[in-house]
Parts: C-alpha cells; sequence; structure tokens
C-alpha cells in the first residue's frame, strides 16, 4: 500500500490525471499565487488536488511506473496493485481515514469515498520548497488606516504637544526672573560646553584617559567659574567705594583699594585659568579630530554602544593598534588604523586587505 502512494506522488509531479484502477482518479489542476487576508499572507503558485471515484479505467500509466520502479511484467504489475487497492480498502473500513502521504487523505463515509486535499503541496516544480510569506508594508498600512479612522488621538497629541511646551517655556522663564546672578551662569556655561561639546571618536585606553581629563579640566572650569564670579562681585563692591569706572580690571581694582584679599582671589585665579587652558589644550591636542586623517574602516553602526560591542566581541585592540570609531553623517564607524597622509593610507589598504580577508571590504575615510 504505501509502495502504491509513493507511486501515486511521484506520477502526479509530471502528470495532470492518475488513475488507480479500482479506487478512483488524482486530478489536480495549477493554482496561481494569491493573498489570503484572513492570515494576511501571500501563497506561492502550486497545485489544486482533487479525487474523482467514478474513474477506474486502466489507461496503463500506474502499471507503467510499477514496471520501471520494480522490474515487473505488465500482469505482475496490475496483481500488485490490485492487492494494494485491496489492502487499502480494508484499512478505510476498519479505521475510516487514511493519510495519503502528502496529498491528503481518504475519508469513507458510508458508502461514499471523499477526499480532502493538503493545504499545501510540492507538486508544483516550479515553486518546489517555497513557503507563505507576509510582506511588512501590509502592516503599516493597517496601523496607518487604524491611525486615519480616529483623528481624535492625533488631535489630542498635538494638545498635549502644546500643554508641553507651554509649561516648559513657563518653567524657564520663572527660573530666569529669580535667578540673581544671570552673569554667573553665563560664565558657567561659557567655561564648560566647549569642553563638553567635543564628541568621543575613539573608544581606545588613550582616549578614555582623555575623556577622565576632559571632565576633571569640566569639574576645574567649574570651581574657576565659581571663582571669578565672587572676585566680580569682590570688585563690584571695591569699584563702588572707589572709583566709578566699571571697565577697570580686577588687579587695578585690588592695587587702588589695597584690599589683600581681592589680589589674593585674582592670583588664585588666574593659576588656576593657566592650568585649566593647559590641561584643555593637551586634551583637545590629543584628541583624534584635531586634525584631518585618513582611516582605514572596518564597520558601521548606527550608535556608538553597537559599535564598542562590535570592537570588544572581536578582541580588536589585541589585533590592530590604532582601533578607534570615528562619528560623522549620524554614523559610527569603526576603523583599524589610522594615518595622517592619504597616500599613505591608498597604499596600506591593499595591504590591509590582503592580510585580513575578512576585512576584504575596508575603505579609507577622510576624517
Amino acid at each position: 500500500m504505501q509502495q502504491l502512494i509513493a507511486t501515486i506522488e511521484n506520477l502526479l509531479i509530471e502528470h495532470d490525471c492518475v488513475v488507480v484502477p479500482g479506487l478512483g482518479g488524482f486530478i489536480h489542476q495549477q493554482q496561481d499565487a494569491y493573498y489570503d487576508a484572513n492570515s494576511a499572507l501571500f501563497y506561492p503558485s502550486g497545485k489544486q488536488l482533487a479525487f474523482n471515484a467514478r474513474l477506474h479505467y486502466n489507461d496503463g500509466l500506474l502499471c507503467q511506473a510499477y514496471q520501471m520502479e520494480l522490474g515487473l511484467s505488465f500482469d505482475m504489475a496490475n496483481q500488485r496493485i490490485r492487492q494494494a487497492v485491496c489492502e487499502l480498502k480494508d484499512y478505510l473500513s476498519q479505521y475510516r481515514h487514511l493519510s495519503v502521504g502528502r496529498l491528503g487523505q481518504l475519508i469513507q463515509q458510508a458508502d461514499t469515498l471523499v477526499f480532502e486535499p493538503a493545504l499545501r503541496n510540492d507538486l508544483c516544480a516550479l515553486s518546489f520548497g517555497l513557503k507563505p510569506c507576509a510582506f511588512p508594508a501590509d502592516k503599516q498600512k493597517i496601523s496607518e488606516a487604524r491611525l486615519s479612522s480616529s483623528p481624535w488621538l492625533s488631535y489630542v497629541a498635538t494638545i498635549a504637544a502644546c500643554l508641553l511646551l507651554i509649561f516648559t517655556f513657563m518653567q524657564d522663564n520663572h527660573y530666569l526672573s529669580e535667578s540673581p546672578l544671570p552673569q554667573q551662569i553665563k560664565v558657567q556655561e561659557s567655561a564648560v560646553m566647549p569642553l563638553c561639546s567635543v564628541k568621543p571618536v575613539d573608544s581606545s585606553v588613550e582616549t578614555m584617559a582623555s575623556y577622565e581629563q576632559l571632565a576633571e579640566v569640566a569639574s576645574e572650569a567649574e570651581v574657576k567659574s565659581e571663582m571669578e564670579a565672587e572676585t566680580e562681585v569682590v570688585a563690584e563692591v571695591a569699584t563702588e567705594t572707589e572709583t566709578p569706572t566699571p571697565t577697570e580690571t580686577l588687579t587695578e581694582v585690588a592695587s587702588e583699594t589695597q584690599t589683600p584679599m581681592v589680589t589674593e582671589l585674582a592670583t588664585e585665579t588666574e593659576v588656576q585659568t593657566a592650568a585649566v587652558t593647559d590641561v584643555a589644550e593637551k586634551s583637545l591636542h590629543n584628541y583624534p579630530g584635531a586634525q584631518k586623517q585618513y582611516l582605514i574602516v572596518i564597520a558601521s553602526f548606527p550608535t556608538a554602544e553597537q559599535a564598542e560591542q562590535y570592537i570588544q566581541s572581536r578582541h580588536l585592540q589585541e589585533q590592530f593598534s590604532s582601533v578607534g570609531i570615528a562619528v560623522s553623517a549620524d554614523r559610527c564607524r569603526v576603523y583599524a588604523q589610522a594615518y595622517s597622509d592619504k597616500g599613505q593610507a591608498l597604499s596600506h589598504l591593499d595591504e590591509f586587505r590582503q592580510a585580513n580577508p575578512k576585512y576584504a571590504k575596508a575603505w579609507v575615510l577622510v576624517h
């Protein structure tokens, strides 16, 4: 019986109809690709299978297949087919259901034989192995349709955004109206912002040290700005008592009023300003973006966290000496080597690709 089912499956791949003498005929028709709206899936083209229990004429197709597969004579092949059909009918009369391989199943209902085809079959050679697939654009259209069907959601979102903007503006005005020293705030912002606006492009140990130096410079700048603000307050008091001109410097006011406290504050402020300037210049001088470089890029990511994970997972710092991250055009690019000369970078690019086949698509970035 299993031999009969396997032979029927093989014949249906090349033939539109296979008649089993004493049982019926299996017929299939070509079915085009279609879209099922209930499951939101696209189904490939295939063959739709049916069964006709009235077809009993022996056209010799099944018998010839038996002869070629088993090496039997015509009479022996017909005898084998009759035996398999008898076994199949006995099984149906006892269990009522019979699985016909990948084609479907036969069901015995009283005196009627019913065939239920499988949902999908591999009888079509053009779509063999293809599976149903979903198209993401349909989900986007569904979400857009839901938003368009409920326009009040967009109205609520617009009102909430306006209220949030008004509340933020009111908070800013309240803060500015109660601020006693607006000039002091401007001094602190001007001292901290240039150091904090630098974007890191390298994840090596040296760059991490430079980040720590920048943090120290920022903290020292904050202390310096606070001391400068205090000095300005003292200078204003001294100026009001001695001289009406507001353009004199802190050192001149200290000399005219002969206040030792003002002189000491001015001296400390100058020393701290010089120290902060030296540290900031050294940090910015060691920063990779201070001068134009030619980088051999091996990977690109949208965020710095992904680039850092890529470097750590592949242990790139152990393989290359100048590994880093270059940030430009909203992309974080991982580079393995850096050069200050364009010709040197281009000449070493081929050598780098040959020495590292897995980075054969490496390229040079001007940063």
